[in-house]
């Protein structure tokens, strides 16, 4: 058997060396040891014996280690991978070993950049509640938690969601950037989709609660003819408004919120009872939805610029969920 050779220092303080079997070490983590030195696997291969071997006559003294190689990072890193092994680790580690350093595979996983970040938020809904748009947390999130965690930072798929949306493709043409912002800041919370369905149409069968109001809001005569019916107004879209062109969404109901501070006060931030109320009371009374001045918002506070650029649909709706609470005041 391949023998092993150990140095000691003894209670007298001399070196002892002795020769033993390599079966009679201790656990040691050779495909790690192998994995976390590429220059060992162009010598040994996966011969995992000479790797401790190696290690016990050179490398401890050298150095070297068995965790530089991350096979979580390797699993999260390439999809057959993950699909093969799940969440096996000796076999990731194996697999490197054996076939992905040759094939030019790596554990190293680059910091995601402000689109991937973006997508990573829009695929996982708890991130879209704690870190909204906030991009750089969440690059340090994935790269602290959610890559070991095997979160997905493309389960968000930007161009279906602009597929299923007019109101969507009309305002940001095929600006993926925007679409993905749009989910986490609105669509999301109205309900919104990036899915098909199983036929492969990105056209959803009929509207949610919010689309129809939405819908309702967006056309005066549909105001008159349906009030608040929104089960009405989904077939009416399905069976003659999509024909016709018709928008799904051209009213600004954080716009309508901000604009009347009344409004703030009865419903603060709920705006699906915003446009509620807008058909229901707000058109006949001939309120508005453009009557907050968002740019002179940012321009008043500079950590809002800061934060939100020249973004008026954020700043709007910043002014709605926290500015007006906060007492901020809006330049006329």
């Amino acid at each position: 058997s391949i023998k092993a050779v150990l140095s000691y220092t003894d209670q007298q303080g001399f070196i002892e060396v002795v020769t033993t079997p390599t079966s009679n070490i201790p656990y040691f983590n050779r495909w790690g040891y192998l994995a976390s030195n590429s220059d060992l696997i162009l010598t040994f291969g996966s011969n995992i014996d000479l790797a401790l071997e190696h290690y016990l006559n050179f490398g401890f003294r050298e150095g070297r280690n068995t965790i530089t190689f991350n096979p979580i990072n390797y699993l999260a890193k390439y999809a057959d991978l993950s699909e093969a092994y799940g969440s096996d680790l000796i076999a990731a580690t194996q697999h490197y070993v054996m076939s992905g350093y040759a094939e030019g595979r790596t554990d190293i996983i680059a910091a995601l950049t402000e689109a991937q970040a973006l997508s990573y938020i829009a695929s996982n809904p708890d991130l879209i509640a704690t870190f909204g748009i906030d991009t750089e947390a969440a690059i340090a999130h994935y790269t602290s938690n959610g890559q070991a965690e095997g979160r997905s930072i493309d389960s968000f798929n930007a161009t279906n969601y602009l597929a299923n949306y007019a109101d969507l493709a009309a305002a940001f043409g095929s600006n993926t950037v925007a679409a993905t912002s749009h989910y986490i800041t609105s669509g999301y919370g109205e309900g919104r989709t990036s899915s098909i369905d199983d036929s492969g149409s990105t056209t959803p069968d009929s509207l949610t609660e919010f689309e129809a109001l939405n819908y309702i809001a967006s056309h005066g005569d549909l105001i008159t003819a349906f009030e608040t019916n929104t089960t009405a107004a989904s077939n009416h879209y399905t069976n003659h408004g999509e024909g016709e062109g018709r928008t799904l969404d051209n009213f600004d109901e954080w716009g309508y919120l901000a604009s009347h501070n009344d409004l703030l006060n009865a419903f603060g931030s709920d705006t699906t009872t915003a446009i509620k109320h807008y058909i229901s009371y707000g058109m006949s009374e001939g309120r508005g939805t453009d009557g907050f001045n968002a740019a002179g918002y940012l321009s008043r506070y500079g950590d809002l610029s800061t934060a939100f650029g020249t973004n008026q649909d954020l700043a709007t709706r910043h002014y709605v969920e926290h500015g007006f609470a906060e007492g901020r005041t809006v330049v006329a």
